[in-house]
């Protein structure tokens, strides 16, 4: 889903290149998050 807010937000992340580098490792964790609870939950 942040994913998506980012693409509804491109002015947002245009605006200030610090404000994307948060943005993208915001979502590299919740990626990561996701993926070990997924997992954690298959296993």
């Amino acid at each position: 889903m942040h994913l998506i807010f980012i693409r509804w937000r491109p002015e947002l992340l245009r605006c200030n290149k610090k404000v994307k580098t948060q943005y993208l490792f915001l979502g590299i964790i919740i990626y990561k998050i996701h993926n070990y609870l997924f997992f954690d939950y298959i296993h």
